[in-house]
């Protein structure tokens, strides 16, 4: 059959991670009230509250869908941004004396200031998962190469949360995203903050089974560096230092073999002697490289990144192209 590598689907990932979160809400009370199905079901089929509606240009609560988690989170927000405009509009059906249809949905709009500030919470902490799932349905996004960005920037999210669920703060932030909307407002304690909090960390735990498996596949790491909008300067902003060094290896080793195989393939009498002695002093240098105690790849003088002459001759392309400056561009097809 073949090398067969399995790209997982982010959308999906995506997906049952909100679940995670979700099944966890719907244990409480506030919350499952908030995503009902119900609401948007009388919205949609009782004439008169669907008339109220329509006439102040009040939008519906959308359908969730059973194999769509996020739904849940749009959901929410859109109930919470016409909280109080819905609830206007069910006085004057209750005015028209069709007090049967309040009863109906009566518990679903009415909720305390306090609940109202855990639901906004809530949507604030979780607009994560609807951004990057909103994205991800780009085609500029929608490529592998965008993977290891995501999911090293969910990991990140996953700690901030886990440090403001400690009692500790997020700083903000202004050149780069920022999650020190995790925070909340002073309004919440702790313990409050922690039914959102506690539900997010519980599916850091299974997201970490996803994260292992693309830090074990050196495809994903090799896929930002050959997108020449990336290459190793986006891998660099993704993780610390002495990671971004290992990664470097492993996928320096990964093109290193690929090339090997091609060329080996184009020149089957090739001198199997010489390529050991060169792949092994190759190693040899990679091995040796610390991050630390150079200057970024891209911001060294031509001179300095020159190949030597024990590189591998099959990596000479590749040490030119790393050289190259990253191409510019709004998108990648601008670029």
């Amino acid at each position: 059959m073949g090398k067969v590598r399995f790209i997982r689907c982010t959308n999906h990932v995506l997906n049952l991670q909100f679940q995670k979160i979700i099944s966890n809400f719907l244990q409480c009370s506030i919350f499952s009230n908030a995503f009902t199905r119900k609401l948007a079901k009388v919205m949609r089929y009782s004439t008169g509250i669907n008339a109220s509606l329509r006439k102040h240009n009040l939008p519906l609560i959308p359908y969730e869908l059973q194999t769509r988690w996020i739904f849940k989170w749009r959901q929410v927000k859109i109930f919470l941004e016409n909280y109080q405009a819905y609830r206007d509009r069910l006085g004057d059906v209750k005015d028209a004396g069709r007090e049967h249809l309040v009863s109906r949905v009566k518990d679903h709009l009415t909720f305390d200031s306090k609940s109202i500030e855990l639901l906004t919470y809530f949507v604030e902490s979780c607009k994560i998962f609807d951004y990057l799932d909103s994205k991800f349905q780009e085609n500029d996004y929608n490529n592998l190469p965008q993977v290891i960005p995501l999911y090293y920037l969910l990991e990140h999210f996953y700690k901030c949360c886990l440090v403001v669920s400690t009692g500790k703060e997020i700083h903000k932030l202004t050149k780069t995203m920022d999650f020190s909307h995790l925070n909340g407002p002073s309004t919440l304690s702790l313990e409050e903050k922690n039914i959102v909090l506690e539900a997010i960390n519980d599916a850091h735990f299974c997201y970490q089974n996803y994260l292992s498996y693309i830090q074990s596949n050196p495809l994903y790491y090799v896929a930002v560096m050959l997108d020449p909008t990336a290459k190793h300067e986006q891998l660099y902003k993704a993780m610390n230092a002495d990671e971004f060094t290992i990664r470097m290896n492993s996928v320096t080793s990964f093109i290193r073999s690929y090339l090997s195989e091609e060329n080996s393939t184009r020149c089957e009498d090739r001198d199997a002697a010489q390529v050991s002695y060169e792949e092994e002093v190759c190693d040899d240098d990679y091995r040796s490289f610390n991050v630390h105690e150079q200057p970024r790849l891209a911001q060294l003088p031509e001179s300095e990144s020159t190949p030597t002459n024990d590189d591998n001759e099959v990596l000479k392309e590749w040490h030119q192209y790393q050289k190259e400056p990253i191409i510019c561009g709004k998108s990648r097809k601008e670029a």
